[in-house]
């Protein structure tokens, strides 16, 4: 990895824009586009480009990937996984959606073996809410700019 990459996070909003169930992280993505972003951040509409996102996590430390979630909680929330937790059957059952984050964090570790050293994140929207929206936008910079955030985050 290179010196400039060790220090380079990337966020990646992933859904589907034109549905109001799967917007939220389209969402996130206009909100970080209007404010600003910190250096060495870069931000990308992933949208439903599936697997040929891939490409997004090469020459970089860090990857945070936004979506909605399904299934995990009774309630609205934001949850946060890790690499291991995104590509393991507790987290998301059996199934490994086409083109969602468990087959991308799947492909990219069967691929890039000797880059292991790229952390990947998923800020996962549940039952999507209003105000869930600058909290999970809040998480997302934390987490591409400092790894695993405090726990008040």
């Amino acid at each position: 990895m290179s010196k400039a990459a060790e220090h380079r996070a990337r966020i990646i909003c992933l859904g589907n824009r034109f549905r109001a169930d799967d917007a939220a992280a389209f969402e996130i993505f206009e909100l970080l586009s209007a404010t600003g972003i910190p250096s060495g951040v870069e931000l990308h509409d992933g949208g439903m480009a599936g697997l040929n996102l891939i490409l997004l996590f090469e020459n970089c430390r860090r990857v945070v990937l936004i979506d909605t979630i399904s299934g995990f909680a009774a309630k609205p929330g934001i949850a946060l996984f890790d690499a291991e937790q995104i590509i393991s059957g507790k987290t998301w059952g059996d199934t490994l959606l086409p083109g969602g984050p468990a087959q991308l964090v799947q492909t990219w570790r069967q691929l890039n073996q000797q880059q292991s050293a790229v952390e990947i994140w998923l800020v996962g929207l549940e039952q999507i809410k209003r105000w869930m929206v600058p909290l999970a936008t809040r998480l997302c910079l934390e987490v591409a700019v400092n790894g695993l955030p405090a726990k008040n985050c």
